[in-house]
């Protein structure tokens, strides 16, 4: 069978719902893999080959690696946008050089923890003023809420950036067989 007759049978297939299914036969998914990058003898790949014409489950398989493979060597699908870095630059920049949430760039670290400072004091009157003692707590626990939603934007932009620093380095072709390697077998 040549490829474009098993590309239309495989659409077929999805079409009508149905998905080919792995049979004793298959190969693993470990022989898939080597046979991809060329590791495999000559009978070894010939075997494969002969199997994959027949096998629509094992094409998909193949297709959906190759498809995988492509994306990770485009060094530019994971990169940011120019406009991207230019901001992010620019908020360092006017932030005195740390990477600050949206909306503090300028304030200083004592207006920051006014609304922390705020929660103390009333938590300390809490005690000391007896007739209002649940309204000063339900006070401090609001003020304390309040503080920890303005300080956690700046830890949010910085898990941001950390992660995206990381995906960059997905480009390497040897994570993403070392990933089909620790996948169990179906």
């Amino acid at each position: 069978m040549d490829t474009d007759k098993l590309l239309h049978d495989i659409a077929l297939r999805e079409i009508a719902g149905m998905r080919p299914g792995r049979t004793d036969r298959c190969p693993s998914e470990f022989d898939l893999v080597d046979h991809i990058n060329g590791h495999l003898s000559a009978e070894s790949a010939k075997k494969i080959r002969g199997h994959i014409a027949g096998c629509l489950y094992c094409l998909e398989q193949i297709e959906e690696v190759k498809h995988h493979i492509h994306l990770h060597e485009d060094k530019d699908a994971h990169r940011p946008s120019q406009e991207l870095v230019e901001r992010v630059k620019k908020m360092e920049h006017s932030s005195g050089g740390t990477l600050k949430g949206e909306g503090h760039a300028g304030r200083s670290s004592s207006k920051q923890h006014l609304w922390l400072i705020a929660a103390i004091t009333s938590f300390g009157i809490s005690f000391i003023v007896h007739r209002y003692f649940i309204q000063f707590l339900v006070l401090s626990a609001i003020l304390a809420v309040k503080w920890i939603a303005l300080t956690s934007g700046t830890r949010s932009l910085l898990m941001v950036y950390e992660d995206w620093r990381d995906k960059r380095n997905i480009n390497n072709p040897n994570k993403l067989q070392d990933r089909f390697k620790s996948a169990p077998k179906l």
